[in-house]
């Protein structure tokens, strides 16, 4: 997936997605999801003209980091602590 695959069609962003036998599909985009995506192709230095699978692998690294330190948090805080009477 590249960036210029985030287009959009009607005032609503889709992503082009090539699918079975190379039919094109046009996939919305949730303005959460857009707003992300756009704050990080800015902080990444990448703009406009970020491109390739390296560029979506560190995006998706960065959300599974996010997602095991949130884990692990909730985990930590069920865990009883032993208290000195």
């Amino acid at each position: 997936m590249r960036v210029r695959d985030m287009q959009s069609r009607q005032g609503v962003v889709h992503f082009r997605v090539r699918g079975k036998r190379d039919k094109i599909r046009f996939v919305p985009v949730h303005a959460m999801a857009q707003r992300l995506i756009e704050e990080y192709l800015a902080v990444a230095g990448h703009g406009a003209d970020g491109n390739g699978a390296d560029l979506w692998l560190r995006l998706q690294a960065t959300y599974d980091a996010w997602e095991a330190t949130r884990r692990l948090a909730s985990e930590l805080t069920a865990i009883p602590t032993l208290r000195e009477d």
